[in-house]
């Protein structure tokens, strides 16, 4: 189901914790994905379980009938339960529906993520490195 405003806060506090956001940087990321999805640049779908986030995953449409898989986060102690795959095979039929040709998606190599990308048939189109600021 889409993120509404409570599933929202539910969806960027899961994220924080398992991007181990720090505590400071939570309320920006929070606005920012907020602001995104208010605005229509972004959607954010969750699976909720008795009531609750358990994971969630973004999406982004560009106007050039691109389409972005974003962040998704799982819970710690309820991933391998096919969450992850449900919001990549989710999101496909989405950004289907809405006319986007290509349908692109990050992962680490030797992630979950990835293999589960493969899965739902994205295949690799290139080699890139990730490059960070790092604090001094």
């Amino acid at each position: 189901m889409q993120a509404t405003a409570q599933s929202l806060l539910a969806f960027t506090e899961g994220h924080a914790s398992g991007f181990h956001t720090k505590p400071a940087q939570r309320a920006a990321s929070q606005a920012s994905f907020g602001s995104l999805q208010t605005h229509g640049a972004m959607k954010i779908y969750v699976i909720e379980e008795a009531g609750k986030v358990v994971a969630g995953a973004s999406m982004f449409l560009a106007g050039n009938a691109v389409a972005y898989l974003g962040t998704a986060v799982t819970q710690k102690g309820l991933r391998v339960r096919g969450f992850h795959a449900a919001l990549i095979a989710h999101r496909i039929a989405q950004v289907r529906e809405q006319g986007a040709v290509t349908v692109a998606a990050t992962a680490l190599a030797n992630s979950q993520s990835r293999r589960n990308l493969q899965r739902a048939g994205l295949q690799v189109s290139h080699g890139q490195s990730l490059y960070r600021l790092l604090e001094s």
